[in-house]
């Protein structure tokens, strides 16, 4: 008889088990939706060049007035909310002074879902690495669930942001 333990976090599947995440398949249909596709995508990625550059006032820039940052360590833990353009960047410009690697935080495989005219849901993956002058390493990987809100002409902010981290760091 084989002893049976506890499960290691994170468990498959975690972001949809907990509904954090939820996909629908759906694609776009039309040339003005996908052009709005790459808005919202290319906002996220500003977000990230803007955060692993220390840039406070381009990573200001890529949220709403009332924006959320929140985070879920594997869906055990829980990081905030952080409400409020000023209290978001703050929040995240706090690590800059202690964290003397090189972060870049990568963005891949994204989804966007439930677009409106004026909003957006994105998934994406992302991989944040850790560069010093004798290592690249991993430092945790998971997944961003991101509202976006127009907020002019080809112009998308992001309004609720919620990091899954597969392992806390």
């Amino acid at each position: 008889m084989t002893e049976q333990t506890e499960p290691a976090l994170p468990l498959p599947g975690w972001g949809h088990a907990l509904r954090v995440i939820g996909l629908t398949g759906k694609s776009p249909d039309d040339a003005a939706a996908v052009l709005d596709r790459m808005a919202v995508v290319d906002r996220m990625t500003r977000y990230a060049w803007a955060f692993d550059e220390r840039q406070a006032e381009l990573l200001a820039d890529c949220f709403t007035d009332d924006v959320t940052w929140e985070a879920s360590l594997a869906g055990a833990s829980v990081i905030g909310p952080f409400v409020g353009r000023d209290a978001v960047v703050e929040f995240m410009s706090s690590f800059w002074p202690e964290q003397l690697d090189q972060r870049r935080h990568m963005i891949t495989n994204a989804v966007v879902e439930d677009q409106l005219h004026d909003s957006a849901t994105l998934y994406t993956y992302h991989l944040l690495m850790s560069a010093t002058s004798s290592e690249i390493r991993p430092v945790t990987c998971g997944f961003y669930r991101v509202h976006m809100r127009r907020t002019g002409v080809g112009e998308w902010k992001i309004q609720h942001l919620v990091a899954g981290y597969d392992i806390p760091f």
